[in-house]
């Protein structure tokens, strides 16, 4: 497989000033990339800083919020490594450069983390879905066997059914000579494969997550129940506590719905143009836009999300905050310090 990216590359000139360079100016390829790389900086320095500021505060640290913070360090390794990859070999091909791209070691990684996320958000679905629909089962769902368990799942999902095809079983890893494709795709051996291997990973996963979330919402909306109400707290597993406050529970699982959504809106634009919308799909540069950078943004947009809805993340940056401002203080005082120089006696 490693001679496809030889013969991608050699095929790169002719065929991307042929069929590319001529409906672009360089301004605005370089608009789209200076855009893109921005999301990546600011959605990185987001989860960072949301990361950072859980280690700080208990509450981020149990019960549901392991898998939430598993959640962000995936989206972290997304928005930091697999982006950037893509839109900098994507942007040199653009430019009639021929970066060289390991395509099916790459792309094992890349459906991997993507297709990992998506059913770790199947699962945190489900854990709200049990808190707020069946509360009595929540300390059965609390335990931390269940909760790592929830962790590996994914992975398994993930790795399982990408590794198959990196080794060419019903479908392959193949260079593409046109940034437009994708500069890596999964090509099909022939037979259904690879359409049940998309739609297991990628659209299971995400119809899966709009059930749940809907179910949770039209729960929330119906009964509107008292913010107040707390689980028994009689049900203790361990050291997790199933007695955590209703309102928060609520407000998690708000926030989970609204964070779905955007990442929805930023996921369904693609399929649709391309579908319904063919000959204004070819024109490169918007699927650049819609297939690339606005699913970027639906991965920047997330943890933004989580912190303007979460009482309980934004104590935490403030705590953070606080213990940065106060370290750099300590740090500038000794330079503040003026020292006046001996006298000599006369």
């Amino acid at each position: 497989m490693n001679n496809l990216t030889g013969r991608f590359n050699t095929s790169l000139n002719t065929s991307i000033a042929t069929t590319i360079l001529p409906q672009f100016s360089r301004l605005s390829i370089r608009l789209w990339f200076g855009f893109s790389i921005a999301c990546c900086i600011f959605g990185t320095t987001f989860l960072l800083i949301l990361l950072s500021a859980s280690t700080k505060r208990q509450q981020l640290r149990n019960g549901s919020h392991i898998l939430l913070n598993h959640l962000m360090l995936m989206q972290l390794a997304i928005c930091s490594v697999i982006f950037p990859i893509a839109l900098i070999v994507s942007y040199l091909m653009l430019l009639q450069r021929s970066p060289y791209l390991n395509c099916p070691a790459f792309m094992l990684v890349y459906t991997t983390l993507f297709f990992s996320e998506n059913w770790a958000n199947v699962l945190i679905a489900v854990n709200r879905f049990v808190v707020i629909i069946i509360p009595h089962y929540y300390a059965k769902w609390a335990t931390k066997p269940v909760l790592y368990g929830m962790i590996v799942v994914p992975w398994i999902c993930g790795l399982g059914f990408s590794i198959p095809v990196y080794r060419g079983i019903g479908a392959s890893f193949t260079a593409a000579p046109d940034p437009v494709l994708g500069f890596c795709y999964p090509r099909s051996n022939g037979g259904p494969f690879i359409v049940v291997w998309f739609t297991f990973l990628n659209y299971v996963p995400i119809t899966l997550t709009g059930f749940l979330y809907i179910a949770i919402f039209l729960k929330l909306a119906v009964t509107k129940q008292s913010i107040r109400g707390r689980i028994n707290p009689q049900f203790i597993v361990g050291d997790v506590r199933a007695a955590v406050p209703r309102a928060k529970n609520i407000a998690i699982a708000r926030m989970l719905v609204v964070s779905f959504f955007f990442n929805f809106i930023t996921l369904v634009p693609g399929p649709i143009i391309t579908a319904f919308f063919p000959l204004f799909a070819m024109k490169g540069l918007v699927q650049m836009w819609v297939a690339k950078t606005l699913v970027l943004c639906g991965y920047v947009v997330s943890p933004v999300i989580f912190l303007t809805m979460s009482a309980d993340y934004q104590k935490a940056v403030c705590k953070l905050a606080r213990r940065l401002c106060r370290g750099a203080v300590s740090v500038q005082a000794p330079s503040n310090v003026i020292s006046l120089p001996k006298s000599e006696p006369d």
